[in-house]
C-alpha cells in the first residue's frame, strides 16, 4: 500500500510539472517562409512542388516514417501552439489570398481564424496567447496583434510604417521598417515605438538577449541594449546570408567567391566558434531559398531539383529528399567501423607486422654482432 501511495504521489508531481500543451515555433523559420516545425517526435512541414506552384501540409516522424497528409492548403509560416497548427494559406477555396488558418495536429478542425481579404497577412509570430502579424493595406504593411481566436485586434505600429521580419522578445516587438530599412521596436501594447540603437539595417534575429544580423557580408551580433558588438565569419569575398538561429547554433548560407560561385550550407556557434560546413549547394537562382531548422535537421529547397524540399542532418552526415509518399535518402556519410579488420585488410596488416618484426630482429642482430667485434 505504501509503495502504491508513493507511486501515486510521484505521478501527480510529474504530471504537475509537465505543461499541458507544448509549443513549437521558430522565429527564424517564420522569417524564411516557415516551412517546417518540429514537436516531440513529429515534424510538420509544407511539401513544396515547385513545378505546380503547390504545397501541402504534412506530418511525419523525425526519422522520416509515417508521412501523413493533413491538409491540401498551400501552407507556409507553420507555428504549433498546443495541439493546434497555425499557418498561412496562400490561396483558399474562396479565392482569398494569404489567409490565416489553424488545424489540429491530427488534421481535424480546419478553421479560418479571420476573414481578412482583401487585406492579406504578410507574416506573423505567436507569443503569450497573442498573434502578432502584418496586414497589407493599399500602401504598406501595418503591424497588428490579436488573440489566437481572432478577437481583440489592435494596431501596434505607426500607420505609415511598412513592417516585416517580426521578432517578439520580452515585452517588445521588433520589425524591419521597409520605408528606411531600419530595425524598429514597439511595446506589445503599441507604445514607445523607436528605432533600435545602434541602427541596424535589413532583417535581424532576436535570441536570448542578442540581435543577430548580417552587415557588409559578415555575421554580427549585439545585445538588445546596444552593448557588446561582435563581428565574425568575415573575410574578403565572403558573404553570409539566410541566418537561422537555433539554440547555440547559427545556420547560414555562405558564399566564398574566392573558391567559386556556389555557396555552402554552414553552421557556427553563436560565440563565433566551431564553424562547420554541412553541404555544398549548387546555386541556380531559380525560385525562393530558405533555411529552416527543426530537430536535428536543416530543411531547404534544392534548386537543381525543381526546388523540392530537402533536408540535411545538422552534422552534415545525411541528406534526404522529402517528396512523394516516402523520404528518399540521397547521401549518407560512411560510418567508421570499430570491428576488427578482415580479408585483404587483415592480410596487409599481418604482412606489415612480419616485415616490421624482421627489421627489428635484423637491427638487433647487427647491434649484437658489432658488440662482439668490439
Amino acid at each position: 500500500m505504501k509503495k502504491f501511495i508513493c507511486f501515486a504521489v510521484a505521478l501527480i508531481i510529474t504530471l504537475a510539472v509537465i505543461p499541458a500543451n507544448a509549443d513549437s515555433y521558430n522565429s527564424s523559420n517564420n522569417r524564411q517562409f516557415g516551412i517546417v516545425a518540429a514537436l516531440d517526435d513529429w515534424v510538420y512541414f509544407s511539401d513544396i512542388v515547385y513545378m505546380n506552384n503547390e504545397s501541402h501540409l504534412y506530418k511525419m516522424r523525425q526519422d522520416g516514417t509515417e508521412k501523413t497528409l493533413l491538409s491540401d492548403d498551400n501552407v507556409s509560416q507553420i507555428n504549433i501552439i498546443g495541439d493546434w497548427i497555425y499557418y498561412i494559406n496562400s490561396w483558399n477555396e474562396y479565392g482569398e489570398s494569404n489567409s490565416l488558418y489553424k488545424i489540429k495536429t491530427d488534421g481535424a478542425s480546419r478553421t479560418q481564424i479571420q476573414i481578412i481579404n482583401p487585406d492579406a497577412i504578410g507574416d506573423f509570430q505567436i507569443a503569450g496567447g497573442w498573434i502578432y502579424y502584418t496586414i497589407y493595406n493599399k500602401k504598406n504593411l501595418n503591424l497588428y496583434k490579436m488573440k489566437t481566436d481572432g478577437t481583440e485586434k489592435m494596431l501596434l505600429s505607426a500607420a505609415e510604417d511598412d513592417c516585416g521580419y517580426l521578432n517578439i522578445a520580452d515585452d517588445w516587438v521588433y520589425y524591419t521598417n521597409y520605408n528606411d530599412n531600419w530595425v524598429y521596436k514597439v511595446r506589445t501594447d503599441g507604445t514607445e515605438r523607436s528605432k533600435v540603437t545602434p541602427e541596424i539595417r535589413g532583417s535581424a534575429d532576436i535570441s536570448n538577449g542578442w540581435i543577430y544580423y548580417t552587415d557588409n557580408y559578415s555575421i554580427n551580433k549585439i545585445r538588445i541594449d546596444g552593448t557588446e558588438y561582435t563581428e565574425f565569419n568575415s573575410g574578403y569575398n565572403v558573404q553570409s546570408s539566410y541566418l537561422n538561429i537555433d539554440g547555440e547554433w547559427i545556420y547560414f548560407l555562405e558564399w566564398n567567391f574566392n573558391l567559386g560561385n556556389n555557396p555552402t550550407i554552414c553552421k557556427i556557434r553563436t560565440d563565433g566558434t566551431a564553424k562547420t560546413e554541412l553541404l555544398q549547394y549548387n546555386w541556380s537562382g531559380s525560385g525562393n531559398f530558405f533555411l529552416n531548422v527543426a530537430g536535428d535537421w536543416v530543411y531547404f529547397p534544392m534548386q537543381e531539383d525543381n526546388n523540392y524540399l530537402y533536408r540535411v542532418k545538422t552534422d552534415g552526415s545525411i541528406v534526404e529528399k522529402l517528396y512523394g509518399s516516402e523520404v528518399e535518402r540521397i547521401y549518407e556519410a560512411p560510418v567508421e567501423s570499430d570491428s576488427p579488420p578482415t580479408g585483404d585488410a587483415l592480410n596487409d596488416i599481418l604482412k606489415l607486422s612480419i616485415i616490421t618484426m624482421i627489421c627489428v630482429l635484423a637491427l638487433k642482430f647487427m647491434q649484437l654482432r658489432n658488440y662482439k667485434l668490439m
